[in-house]
């Protein structure tokens, strides 16, 4: 599917313009289209879980100890 494939398309009658999406394509938009509230805590889990290799590799705790150092000392 090409972009231009997704132009509005007119219709003569009721003076509508409608835009036809593949099935495929319309699962992985509609939640996009959805009056539902979004909360960003919903997605919490899913992100420990996909960042988890990262979060746990020991070449990072340096950077976090220089980071908590530079925090304690901005608080004095």
């Amino acid at each position: 599917m090409k972009p231009s494939d997704l132009l509005p398309q007119p219709v003569p009658m009721p003076q509508r313009v409608y835009v036809l999406l593949e099935a495929d394509v319309f699962e992985r938009v509609k939640a996009l289209l959805s009056d539902d509230a979004f909360d960003v805590r919903d997605t919490y889990a899913a992100q420990d879980a996909a960042l988890a290799k990262v979060w746990d590799d020991p070449e990072l705790d340096a950077y976090a100890d220089c980071y908590r150092h530079r925090s304690s000392d901005s608080t004095r």
